[in-house]
């Protein structure tokens, strides 16, 4: 029930991203590198991408934009790579049988919205660092690469942690 409201925002995300030109191989990203099976593999998907340099630099902290952008080209790589047609038609039928109970969601949604307020445009902060504490609490699960950074004292999430949480989000729809 998630999944196509989820690929009909990354569709709508995506649009709004500049296309992604596949890139040579990241001259900073070897083999022997904790994350680089991550990173190899969504930078040959075109799902990440390096800066003009050849580099990937993946110490430096991920801004919310490039956070945003690796999310929506995940979902749309997933998307691409979804179930059969039939599947979709069968998840449009549990949609309509479930209408009544996605639209009581809707309303409760939009009282808490009410309640809560709804966040601002200033509040993305696209070229903010993404936070450790943002992504705890959006995953529920940790790729076994990260367990080692469970204990890292940098508040800021990195951009190779970021390519491992979207391979990961990859691995786990194939």
């Amino acid at each position: 029930m998630k999944r196509p409201l989820c690929i009909a925002a990354a569709a709508v995300l995506l649009a709004a991203l500049p296309a992604t030109v596949k890139c040579a191989p990241l001259s900073d990203v070897a083999p022997a590198d904790w994350a680089y099976h991550s990173i190899s593999s969504l930078a040959a998907r075109g799902i990440i991408e390096g800066y003009p340099d050849g580099r990937f630099h993946g110490e430096r902290p991920a801004t919310r934009k490039e956070m945003a952008a690796v999310i929506s080209r995940t979902l749309a790589q997933a998307e691409a790579e979804a179930a059969p047609r039939s599947d979709l038609e069968r998840t449009g039928q549990l949609i309509d049988a479930l209408k009544d109970e996605l639209d009581a969601l809707s309303v409760r949604v939009s009282r808490l919205e009410e309640r809560l307020g709804t966040p601002q445009q200033q509040d993305f902060a696209p070229q903010s660092a993404v936070r450790r504490i943002s992504v705890n609490k959006s995953s529920n699960q940790v790729p076994r690469e990260m367990v080692a950074l469970q204990h890292v004292s940098s508040p800021a999430v990195t951009r190779a942690e970021v390519a491992v949480l979207a391979a990961g989000a990859l691995h786990a729809l194939e």
